[in-house]
């Protein structure tokens, strides 16, 4: 791995909202905690120049973490915005991904409205298609340039009952005619090309569900992440 290049695990349970064995993340419960941990871990990489990258399972979402968890995140996360590179998750089991909003009172130190991206990768043991995603970044800076994502079609390998992966897409190829880069604002471009123009939305579709044939899928998300991050 990359020197100066950490990669952070997070016990993401403690803040799902369908754990009801956790309370809300306050003062000395384990969610809490673990956001105490986790800013110690943010302020020693800042120390040492370190780089970072937060990953678990359950992606961070207004619809998947406990509002109290949901907030301290979003918080805690563009306080370190300059340390963190990424965030990357899975859970749903669909090719996916959330914007990180500013928080209320801090937009002044932002030119964006989010200050990060969690990107959820598709499952190996699936809802749809198995999948797995190699992803691409700079050995020097540590940085995300690109991902490739394969996938097994089901159905065709049942009928030769042999699983054979292929490559669904690049990421920048893909989406090549909205964004160029694998940034913050690329995102915010291709959330809001997802929401306004059919074509777009639709190749999101197939690529999201893995090209699924028994999923019919109305994009939503970022409509709900929109409006929370300007309430």
């Amino acid at each position: 791995m990359t020197p100066k290049l950490k990669i952070v695990a997070l016990n993401t349970i403690f803040w799902y909202i369908k754990n009801k064995a956790v309370p809300e993340c306050s003062v000395k419960t384990p969610g809490h905690d673990q956001f105490v941990w986790l800013q110690k871990e943010l302020m020693s990489s800042r120390m040492n120049n370190e780089k970072v990258y937060l990953t678990g399972h359950v992606p961070p979402s207004i619809e998947m973490y406990k509002l109290k968890c949901y907030e301290i995140y979003v918080n805690i996360t563009a306080e370190f915005s300059d340390v963190i590179l990424g965030h990357l998750y899975g859970h749903t089991h669909d090719d996916n991904f959330v914007l990180i909003p500013v928080p209320n009172g801090m937009a002044r130190h932002f030119t964006l409205p989010a200050t990060g991206v969690a990107n959820i990768v598709p499952s190996v043991m699936p809802s749809y298609n198995p999948s797995f995603r190699i992803w691409r970044y700079d050995a020097e800076t540590g940085r995300i340039l690109d991902y490739d994502q394969y996938m097994a079609d089901l159905d065709e390998s049942n009928a030769k009952r042999s699983l054979v992966y292929v490559k669904e897409y690049s990421f920048l190829q893909a989406y090549k005619s909205i964004l160029n880069d694998f940034s913050v604002e690329s995102f915010i471009k291709l959330q809001h090309a997802i929401e306004t123009n059919s074509t777009v939305r639709d190749l999101f579709n197939k690529y999201r569900y893995l090209g699924s044939k028994a999923s019919v899928f109305e994009y939503r998300g970022a409509e709900r992440l929109h409006n929370h991050m300007h309430s």
